[in-house]
């Protein structure tokens, strides 16, 4: 019983990042990338991203390669910090956070990207990229791997 009131704790937080990341970039409409746009680029590149607003400070550390996004999002208000992680590939976004061995597997075939449902892969925010070389293979075949240590659940549409 304990074990399944985890899961369930584990997943309603997982949902909640989720859905607040999706809200964070939903909100964003000045120039840059889109996530579309650095998930299809054909080069390896290392992207950021920054906000400060009166509630919260927001980073995201983006990695790319071709058909494959990695980001790394800290959100920070006064009263908590949240680690998050996702890894987008043309078939599946990836969600889980620091903490929990939980995690979101979302399909993106077939969705609607607008702001009703969710996260709009074409919203542009202000990235700053260049590119990145993988200091060696298995370090760019490790950063777009899923952690072991998730379990991940398929969230349908």
């Amino acid at each position: 019983m304990k074990k399944v009131l985890l899961w369930i704790i584990g997943l309603i937080a997982a949902v909640i990042v989720a859905y607040g990341i999706s809200q964070w970039l939903i909100g964003r409409s000045d120039g840059g990338y889109s996530l579309r746009e650095l998930l299809n680029s054909a080069q390896d590149q290392k992207c950021v991203f920054s906000e400060q607003t009166d509630a919260a400070e927001s980073r995201s550390l983006v990695y790319t390669t071709a058909g494959k996004l990695r980001s790394h999002f800290i959100s920070t208000t006064t009263e908590q910090t949240i680690s998050a992680h996702v890894l987008l590939d043309n078939d599946y976004m990836y969600t889980w956070l620091d903490g929990f061995n939980l995690g979101l597997k979302t399909p993106l075939q077939g969705r609607p990207d607008d702001a009703e449902n969710g996260l709009n892969l074409d919203k542009k925010l202000d990235y700053r990229c260049e590119p990145w070389a993988f200091p060696y293979p298995a370090a760019k075949v490790a950063a777009f791997t899923l952690p072991s240590a998730i379990q991940f659940t398929e969230l349908k549409r």
